[in-house]
């Protein structure tokens, strides 16, 4: 199993105003930002489903950046023999971001798509 996740806009958009999409911590960010990162992952047998350091950031504010072109964001793929399927599986992403006083005001919108391709 491996999910992908890209974006439409790379960012926030609202008319000609971006709020870029980056690896950052939002918390210390003092230009705005907008990313994705990853909350849980579990299986109750096979696996392991295996998390993107792109997505799996340490910190509560730290995102990672998206951009429209796929990222590999979960996988079980591994070299060890008799991985890869997961049964009873479950993964979870949060979606955040951060704006400044100098941001336009406005409706911001993306679409984020994600990707699953299974193979057993």
């Amino acid at each position: 199993m491996a999910t992908y996740v890209k974006d439409v806009n790379d960012g926030l958009l609202s008319g000609a105003n971006l709020i870029p999409s980056s690896f950052e911590d939002l918390a210390v960010d003092t230009d705005g930002g907008y990313g994705l990162k990853v909350e849980t992952s579990t299986q109750s047998a096979l696996g392991p489903i295996v998390r993107s350091s792109n997505y799996d950031t340490f910190g509560g504010n730290e995102v990672g950046g998206l951009s429209t072109v796929y990222s590999s964001i979960f996988s079980s793929y591994t070299s060890s023999p008799n991985t890869g399927q997961v049964s009873g599986g479950r993964t979870s992403t949060m979606v955040k971001a951060k704006i400044i006083t100098s941001t336009p005001a406005g409706l911001y919108t993306d679409t984020i798509i994600f990707l699953m391709i299974t193979n057993f």
